[in-house]
């Protein structure tokens, strides 16, 4: 409507206050509800800009001004009201702020609302000493000094430098995240940190292909567990890396056996013969040598019995297909 046709500005006011609205949200949520008449504007503000208009809580009759609009004490004043509360902590004031105990020119968002007028967080301002997170970092020691201290700890890796830290005996002068703390300033990983010389496996240098599978195949391992347990021990050099597949697949990779020397290949790298005729087969070889069940059909394989153009592990490889039965 145009703003001839609106009813005049203290009338609509008074016929608005009648309702009851509480706040915004329920003053929006009745000028949808198609219950409004059509001469009350939705956006009073601009119907009414100039001929009265206030603010929504002059609107409503709740006598709430904006934030943006309110007079509050300066910083100084308004931060040595506060200190003398005795507030210990932010979630003190978040329920201080929230009760009726707080004066109306004490503002709720203190950080939004002294931002570049002295602002400088809330342990300065409730006058507890606490820092900010983002502002530590000043405090702590360089990365050599720091360095130098935690290596004395002979700590055997990063999770025992975080039980440390948890332990309560971290002097505040060494960052919890050394990793983030000295990114771009002296970090090289945990291994050069702590003094272990570990180091990551994502910044680990490995053989070639060739030297690394020559060092594996000189120690005989028989099958991916003794290999995988000899890594996890810490018995291979730093060279071999624990999962040669990930590193060396797309260049030379070709098999398990042909890594450790032993020859075995995986049922799906093999020529199988087919499920009806590898049944066939495997059912020949039961009778012959008296398998009945899925782990002696296994064992004879690891022992030669099987010929190479039937899987080690029938079920594996055919699924019920080639289900072994008792």
């Amino acid at each position: 409507m145009k703003r001839g046709k609106w009813r005049p500005f203290e009338e609509a006011r008074k016929f608005v206050r009648s309702l009851g609205l509480k706040n915004q949200v329920e003053w929006r949520e009745y000028y949808k509800s198609g219950n409004k008449p059509d001469d009350i504007p939705s956006r009073p503000d601009k119907a009414y800009n100039g001929i009265g208009w206030k603010n929504l809580g002059d609107w409503l009759g709740t006598g709430r001004i904006a934030s943006r609009n309110r007079k509050y004490r300066s910083f100084d004043k308004a931060r040595k009201f506060v200190r003398k509360l005795g507030l210990k902590s932010y979630d003190d004031w978040s329920k201080y702020r929230k009760s009726s105990k707080r004066p109306k020119d004490i503002p709720a968002q203190l950080n939004i609302i002294y931002h570049g007028k002295g602002w400088d967080g809330y342990g300065d301002f409730l006058g507890t000493g606490r820092i900010a997170s983002q502002k530590k970092y000043l405090l702590f020691w360089s990365f050599k000094k720091t360095r130098a201290f935690v290596q004395k700890l002979r700590l055997k890796g990063q999770k025992d430098f975080e039980n440390w830290c948890r332990a309560g005996k971290r002097p505040e002068f060494i960052t919890t995240h050394p990793s983030r703390s000295f990114k771009n300033n002296g970090w090289e990983g945990w291994g050069d940190f702590l003094g272990t010389g570990r180091v990551a496996n994502k910044n680990m240098k490995f053989w070639s292909f060739k030297k690394a599978r020559v060092y594996v195949r000189s120690l005989s391992f028989k099958d991916q567990t003794e290999f995988r347990n000899a890594a996890k021990s810490g018995k291979l050099p730093t060279g071999i890396p624990r999962a040669p597949v990930h590193e060396y697949e797309g260049k030379e990779w070709k098999s398990w056996g042909d890594w450790l020397g032993t020859g075995t290949i995986a049922n799906q790298n093999r020529n199988l013969l087919p499920p009806i005729k590898a049944k066939i087969e495997a059912r020949k070889l039961q009778k012959k040598l008296g398998i009945k069940t899925h782990r002696e059909w296994i064992k004879a394989y690891k022992a030669g019995k099987i010929p190479s153009n039937l899987p080690s592990d029938p079920y594996g490889a055919y699924g019920n297909k080639g289900r072994i039965k008792k």
